[in-house]
Protein backbone atom coordinates (compact mmCIF):
# COMPACT_ATOMS: atom_id res chain seq x y z
CA UNK A 1 0.00 0.00 0.00
CA UNK A 2 2.78 2.44 0.91
CA UNK A 3 4.48 1.79 -2.43
CA UNK A 4 1.34 2.88 -4.30
CA UNK A 5 1.43 6.40 -2.87
CA UNK A 6 2.69 9.14 -5.16
CA UNK A 7 5.79 10.60 -3.45
CA UNK A 8 5.39 13.83 -5.44
CA UNK A 9 1.88 14.44 -4.10
CA UNK A 10 1.51 17.26 -1.56
CA UNK A 11 1.23 16.20 2.08
CA UNK A 12 0.91 18.23 5.27
CA UNK A 13 4.16 19.08 7.05
CA UNK A 14 3.00 16.98 10.01
CA UNK A 15 3.39 13.91 7.81
CA UNK A 16 7.08 14.50 6.94
CA UNK A 17 8.18 12.00 9.58
CA UNK A 18 6.10 9.20 8.07
CA UNK A 19 8.42 7.17 5.90
CA UNK A 20 8.67 3.53 4.95
CA UNK A 21 11.10 3.23 7.87
CA UNK A 22 8.40 4.48 10.23
CA UNK A 23 5.91 2.01 8.82
CA UNK A 24 8.32 -0.87 9.40
CA UNK A 25 9.04 0.41 12.91
CA UNK A 26 5.37 0.54 13.83
CA UNK A 27 4.85 -2.90 12.29
CA UNK A 28 7.73 -4.23 14.38
CA UNK A 29 6.26 -2.85 17.57
CA UNK A 30 2.88 -4.37 16.70
CA UNK A 31 4.51 -7.79 16.21
CA UNK A 32 6.34 -7.36 19.50
CA UNK A 33 3.08 -6.60 21.31
CA UNK A 34 1.32 -9.67 19.90
CA UNK A 35 4.13 -11.98 20.94
CA UNK A 36 5.99 -12.50 17.67
CA UNK A 37 9.46 -11.16 18.51
CA UNK A 38 11.16 -12.76 15.51
CA UNK A 39 8.93 -10.87 13.06
CA UNK A 40 9.25 -7.78 15.24
CA UNK A 41 13.04 -7.87 15.06
CA UNK A 42 12.93 -8.26 11.27
CA UNK A 43 10.71 -5.20 10.79
CA UNK A 44 12.57 -3.14 13.37
CA UNK A 45 15.88 -3.75 11.60
CA UNK A 46 14.25 -2.81 8.29
CA UNK A 47 13.06 0.36 9.96
CA UNK A 48 16.52 1.23 11.24
CA UNK A 49 17.97 0.74 7.75
CA UNK A 50 15.36 3.01 6.18
CA UNK A 51 15.31 5.89 8.68
CA UNK A 52 16.82 9.18 7.61
CA UNK A 53 20.08 10.23 9.29
CA UNK A 54 18.32 13.05 11.13
CA UNK A 55 15.78 10.76 12.80
CA UNK A 56 17.82 10.29 16.01
CA UNK A 57 14.86 9.93 18.34
CA UNK A 58 13.17 7.34 16.11
CA UNK A 59 16.43 5.42 15.75
CA UNK A 60 16.89 5.20 19.52
CA UNK A 61 13.24 4.25 20.00
CA UNK A 62 13.25 1.43 17.46
CA UNK A 63 16.68 0.18 18.51
CA UNK A 64 15.42 -0.14 22.09
CA UNK A 65 12.56 -2.23 20.75
CA UNK A 66 15.04 -4.47 18.90
CA UNK A 67 16.58 -5.18 22.32
CA UNK A 68 13.12 -6.12 23.66
CA UNK A 69 12.57 -8.44 20.68
CA UNK A 70 15.91 -10.14 21.30
CA UNK A 71 15.15 -10.47 24.99
CA UNK A 72 11.75 -11.99 24.19
CA UNK A 73 13.54 -14.54 22.01
CA UNK A 74 15.68 -15.56 24.98
CA UNK A 75 18.92 -13.93 23.85
CA UNK A 76 19.72 -11.78 26.89
CA UNK A 77 23.36 -11.24 25.92
CA UNK A 78 22.53 -9.93 22.45
CA UNK A 79 19.66 -7.89 23.88
CA UNK A 80 22.01 -6.20 26.34
CA UNK A 81 24.57 -5.56 23.60
CA UNK A 82 21.86 -3.94 21.50
CA UNK A 83 20.42 -1.93 24.39
CA UNK A 84 23.91 -0.67 25.21
CA UNK A 85 24.04 1.03 21.80
CA UNK A 86 20.82 2.98 22.39
CA UNK A 87 21.74 6.63 22.71
CA UNK A 88 19.11 9.05 23.92
CA UNK A 89 18.65 11.77 21.31
CA UNK A 90 20.19 15.21 21.82
CA UNK A 91 18.17 17.34 24.20
CA UNK A 92 16.32 14.44 25.82
CA UNK A 93 15.81 14.30 29.56
CA UNK A 94 16.06 11.49 32.10
CA UNK A 95 12.26 11.46 32.17
CA UNK A 96 12.01 10.99 28.41
CA UNK A 97 10.78 8.07 26.39
CA UNK A 98 14.18 6.46 25.75
CA UNK A 99 15.36 6.40 29.39
CA UNK A 100 11.95 5.00 30.33
CA UNK A 101 12.34 2.22 27.74
CA UNK A 102 15.82 1.39 29.06
CA UNK A 103 14.44 1.25 32.62
CA UNK A 104 11.70 -1.08 31.43
CA UNK A 105 14.32 -3.20 29.64
CA UNK A 106 16.32 -3.40 32.89
CA UNK A 107 13.24 -4.56 34.80
CA UNK A 108 12.35 -7.21 32.21
CA UNK A 109 15.93 -8.45 32.03
CA UNK A 110 15.98 -8.80 35.81
CA UNK A 111 12.71 -10.74 35.73
CA UNK A 112 13.85 -13.05 32.93
CA UNK A 113 17.42 -13.71 34.07
CA UNK A 114 17.69 -12.56 37.69
CA UNK A 115 20.95 -14.31 38.60
CA UNK A 116 22.68 -14.23 35.22
CA UNK A 117 26.07 -12.60 34.78
CA UNK A 118 24.72 -10.54 31.88
CA UNK A 119 22.07 -9.08 34.20
CA UNK A 120 24.65 -8.13 36.81
CA UNK A 121 26.84 -6.55 34.12
CA UNK A 122 23.88 -4.65 32.69
CA UNK A 123 22.82 -3.39 36.12
CA UNK A 124 26.38 -2.23 36.83
CA UNK A 125 26.47 -0.41 33.48
CA UNK A 126 23.15 1.33 34.20
CA UNK A 127 24.25 2.31 37.69
CA UNK A 128 27.44 3.86 36.30
CA UNK A 129 25.56 5.83 33.62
Amino acid sequence: MYDKADPAEWRPTSMDFYTLGELDGLTGIAYLRIGQPDKAEYHLYRSLAALRRDQHRNRAYYLAHVAFAQLDQGDAEQACATAATVTPPPGSTSAGRIPHLLDTFTDRLGAMAPGAAVTREWNARRAAA
